[in-house]
């Protein structure tokens, strides 16, 4: 099927080098487009297939995309409004201004079949994808990709899990992100298994995916597994799993101890970034059970890590400071709309994370937060995830996210929001702020806690802590 995409792409005039941007959900066309567009030694572009006009039109003035395939209306809208002249692809819409995806992929159809003479494969060595940060510290930037650090990352992470082609491959994660497109897909297709994708993720739905196709390995972030757990019901106890990668943010102490106790699997703490093809850090399969609760792995084969103050000094083992990197995945820089320049987080080739952890005497590196994230609260440093932690167990949250808000009399006040279970009895802020007293410092108890219907949230399903200060900051929780 994929290359059926690639035979009529190469008809439609994509030549190697091109870009191809895609707004497309976790569906078996994305697989297809992802192997055709790499077969004719194009660039990929995947863009959240729920992107707002805005960022969209931005996406493509930036990219020049030669094609933009969409899935919906609006998007058409968006592309055709920017005047732009390439080739629009719509996918399960069947609109009008599109040509349809459905004509031209179909193996044996004329339009797949065009071209298909001496039509040979072009696996590119150079750019291979434009990958989107989270936005987590700003403004989505676009990181370029080599077909060889996505192929050696996910290489190195099938061998830490020991994947075949028995497993079947449970990926909850966007594809637009680099934790769904290495660590699930690319995995799934080096290694024959079979791939399960969600393109909507709910915790019921989940959950019965996991039992119904026999899931081997599970994808998720911490909040992902979390929640399974909360309302597992029985089901999680029954499924097949034998491993998954938990990463996208530090896991909760306990979350890894709870789950595999429950699963009987062993889950693989992970560290990377987009900008390291999102591999730095894995956890091996038969690693000791006291690393695999509250380590993030160790280096894989060819990377380097290291810790450093904020003079850029290196520290020893064991203090803590800020993470930076060098891999053989990483980025050959962000996409300015010109030539490929080196980016100024990066120094001879070691890539400043904006992380803070340190790495154990064994090696296996412990990450703490975002420096960003820490909130400096009368002289006292609070960090997040040390807090959310205190909160992740009781059966009443099901998310929780700490911020930092400016106050006159100690520079940065703490606000806790959080999502209460639905179907646990309902608990006020005032019970939440008594129920941290004795299980953290005084200092360290939020200042204010909120509730919340549901958590903003950027990619790979992060939350959007800048989208919450801004809650705070503009009155209107007032």
């Amino acid at each position: 099927h994929g290359l059926a995409v690639a035979r009529w792409l190469s008809a439609a005039g994509i030549r190697p080098g091109d870009t191809v941007v895609t707004c497309v959900p976790n569906w078996n066309e994305f697989v297809a487009l992802y192997a055709g567009v790499s077969a004719c030694g194009a660039i990929l572009a995947p863009c959240s297939p729920v992107i707002g006009t805005i960022r969209l039109c931005e996406t493509v003035g930036l990219l020049d995309p030669v094609a933009v395939v969409v899935t919906r209306t609006d998007q058409v809208d968006t592309v055709l409004e920017a005047d732009y002249q390439g080739l629009l692809v719509d996918i399960r819409l069947d609109d009008g201004r599109c040509q349809h995806y459905e004509d031209i992929s179909l193996p044996g159809s004329p339009e797949a079949a065009a071209d298909a003479n001496g039509f040979e494969p072009v696996w590119s060595t150079e750019i291979s994808t434009i990958l989107f940060t989270s936005g987590s510290t700003g403004a989505p930037k676009g990181v370029l990709s080599t077909a060889y650090a996505h192929e050696y990352v996910a290489s190195q992470i099938a061998a830490c899990m020991k994947a075949t082609a028995e497993d079947v491959v449970f990926t909850p994660i966007a594809f637009f992100h680099i934790f769904g497109l290495c660590n699930g897909l690319l995995i799934a297709l080096m290694n024959g298994a079979r791939l399960v994708h969600y393109d909507r993720y709910t915790v019921e739905g989940a959950l019965d995916l996991i039992v119904q196709e026999g899931c081997t390995v599970h994808l998720g972030v911490p909040t992902m597994f979390i929640r399974e757990l909360k309302q597992s019901n029985g089901r999680l106890e029954g499924a097949r799993l034998r491993t998954g990668i938990i990463g996208g943010s530090p896991p909760p102490l306990g979350l890894i101890e709870e789950f595999e106790k429950r699963c009987r699997c062993r889950l693989l703490p992970s560290f990377g970034m987009t900008e390291t093809t999102g591999g730095v850090t894995y956890t091996k399969l038969d690693a000791p059970a006291e690393k695999r609760y509250v380590a993030n792995g160790e280096a894989i084969p060819g990377a380097e890590m290291t810790v450093v103050d904020e003079e850029g000094n290196l520290l020893d083992r064991g203090e803590q400071g800020q993470l930076i990197v060098k891999t053989p995945g990483m980025m050959a820089g962000y996409y300015h709309g010109g030539p490929v320049v080196p980016d100024e987080d990066v120094m001879n080739g070691w890539l400043a994370t904006g992380d803070l952890g340190f790495v154990d005497e064994d090696g296996y590196l412990h990450v703490t937060g975002r420096i960003k994230d820490v909130i400096i609260r009368g002289g006292v440093n609070v960090y997040p995830n040390e807090i959310e932690s205190v909160y992740y167990y009781r059966p009443d949250i099901l998310d929780a996210s700490l911020v930092g808000y400016p106050d006159d009399e100690l520079g940065e006040r703490t606000c806790l929001f959080v999502v209460l279970n639905p179907e646990a009895t309902q608990v006020s802020p005032d019970e939440l702020r008594a129920y941290a007293k004795g299980r953290i410092e005084r200092e360290k108890i939020p200042d204010r806690i909120v509730i919340l219907d549901a958590m903003p949230r950027l990619g790979a399903s992060k939350y959007d802590k800048g989208a919450l200060k801004s809650m705070l900051v503009d009155g209107s929780l007032d």
